[in-house]
């Protein structure tokens, strides 16, 4: 299973250079197993995560995920 968290708030604010952006096709190709490139990113999220890098995306990019699954029926699991 893979987990999406949006951080808001006070943590958004401390973005640095080493923060790493993630878009629309970034979260969509993590998320996606069956997708050609998933394992690629999948790695870069691993690496992301061991050097404790801070993945930051913007509510705009998780709407336009959210419709992209929603426009090829994938199922969405809101965790809260």
């Amino acid at each position: 299973m893979n987990t999406l968290v949006v951080v808001r708030g006070a943590a958004s604010d401390m973005a640095t250079r080493s923060s790493l952006f993630v878009d629309t096709s970034g979260w969509a190709y993590l998320l996606d197993r069956r997708s050609d490139f998933h394992r690629d990113v999948q790695t870069i999220y691993q690496q992301a995560l061991e050097r404790n890098r801070l993945l930051v995306t913007t509510n705009y990019v998780i709407a336009e995920l959210v419709a992209l699954y929603n426009y090829l029926n994938y199922p969405i699991r809101v965790l809260r």
